[in-house]
């Protein structure tokens, strides 16, 4: 479901770039910052790099359990946090702006979006997007995870809220408790 969800992102930043920009075809990337060894990755001049920092399980309702007495599971809802930055090539740091601006655009435009608008699967209503402003020792870990590097980046909180589907677990259901687990 993640890369479900990353790959549409992707598609939809660059169908919103290229109404705002030269040559954005390609450009949009789903990739860490750096290789295994802590290495800086090295990105083509004007791309938007989208990199999965987070994945948290959202509470619902206030339910903390997964399973209801019957086995049927409630649906699982995901919080993912996407660090979208802009890696300046040859000192081009004032395209990375406008790139990280205009990405900025995109996600207020467009705070909400159907998942159909986006042609995720059907269990998945709909994506919600926050904008997350870190404070500067935050920001300073999360680089230093990354390769130590700042560049031009936002930081945000994507909500993937799915519909109350049948995800049955195929063994290993709760039986006879006869009341619901919260």
């Amino acid at each position: 479901m993640i890369h479900e969800v990353m790959s549409a992102l992707q598609d939809a930043i660059e169908d919103y770039f290229r109404g705002r920009f030269d040559a954005m075809d390609g450009k949009i990337l789903l990739s860490g910052l750096v290789d295994q060894e802590g290495k800086p990755l090295a990105f083509e001049e004007d791309n938007v790099v989208i990199t999965l920092v987070n994945i948290e399980r959202e509470q619902v309702l206030g339910r903390s359990r997964g399973l209801v007495a019957d086995g049927e599971n409630i649906p699982f809802h995901l919080k993912i946090w996407l660090l979208f930055s802009v890696p300046s090539v040859e000192g081009n740091y004032e395209e990375a702006l406008k790139l990280i601006s205009g990405l900025i655009s995109f996600f207020q435009a467009n705070q909400s979006i159907p998942g159909a608008d986006l042609g995720l699967p059907s269990n998945i209503e709909k994506l919600t997007f926050e904008y997350h402003a870190e404070e500067l020792l935050g920001m300073s870990n999360m680089w230093g995870m990354h390769g130590g590097r700042y560049l031009p980046s936002a930081l945000f909180k994507v909500r993937i809220v799915t519909f109350n589907e049948d995800f049955s677990a195929p063994t290993g259901r709760v039986k006879g408790l006869g009341a619901k687990i919260f």
